[in-house]
């Protein structure tokens, strides 16, 4: 039945299937362990999945991905709760602040749809699979140091939303889009070393030794 509702709300649309499925797999998956939600989903969404297009693949990843980031999304946050616990910090700002330095994961499971040749053996492993490999693997890095917000000095706001997005140029499997992240990003890093001063109101950690 949660197949045909599935199949219903998203009309055959390859979109809103792929964005009913992560809510699936994030809201089924709280509390529930791996492998039974990556079972449960595999069951109810995966067939609808492939019947818009999805490579059989693709989708089994898609769903288990998510199935994973279920541990990280308040407001269960299994992983965060354990990791609050454990530092002795409050619940909600570290499942907050784990979700955002985690954003990029919330990214690769549509890499893998949109761009199969990622998954390695789908495709003949040519020079454009090595090179579509490591600029998304670029990107995702680069995506991940905008949300964390330092290279070698605190980030300006609109260093970090240009990062994320000449990240994104990165990720999209194209020579163009490619050149223009590389570009992006080589040049918001060159900014780090050219522009030293951190952004007001900033206040630098203390290192244990000046503390003491």
């Amino acid at each position: 039945h949660i197949t045909k509702v599935l199949t219903e709300l998203s009309h055959s649309n390859l979109y809103l299937t792929l964005l009913i499925t992560m809510l699936m797999c994030l809201v089924l998956g709280m509390g529930v362990p791996t492998v039974a939600n990556y079972i449960l989903m595999t069951i109810m969404t995966v067939p609808t999945m492939i019947s818009v297009g999805v490579m059989p693949l693709a989708a089994h990843l898609f769903c288990f991905y998510f199935g994973i980031m279920s541990e990280l999304t308040p407001p269960v946050a299994i992983t965060s709760y354990t990791a609050a616990a454990i530092a002795g910090a409050p619940f909600w700002p570290t499942a907050f602040n784990a979700v955002r330095l985690a954003a990029v994961a919330y990214i690769v499971p549509y890499i893998f749809v949109f761009n199969t040749s990622l998954l390695l053996g789908t495709e003949p492993f040519t020079m454009g699979v090595i090179w579509g490999v490591i600029t998304a693997a670029f990107g995702s890095c680069s995506f991940a140091i905008g949300m964390a917000g330092f290279i070698r000095r605190k980030m300006f706001l609109i260093e970090r939303f240009a990062i994320c997005i000449f990240a994104i140029f990165m990720i999209v499997p194209t020579v163009l889009t490619d050149a223009i992240g590389i570009a992006g990003v080589a040049f918001v890093v060159a900014m780090q070393w050219i522009y030293k001063k951190n952004p007001k109101n900033y206040i630098p950690p203390v290192k244990p030794k000046e503390a003491a």
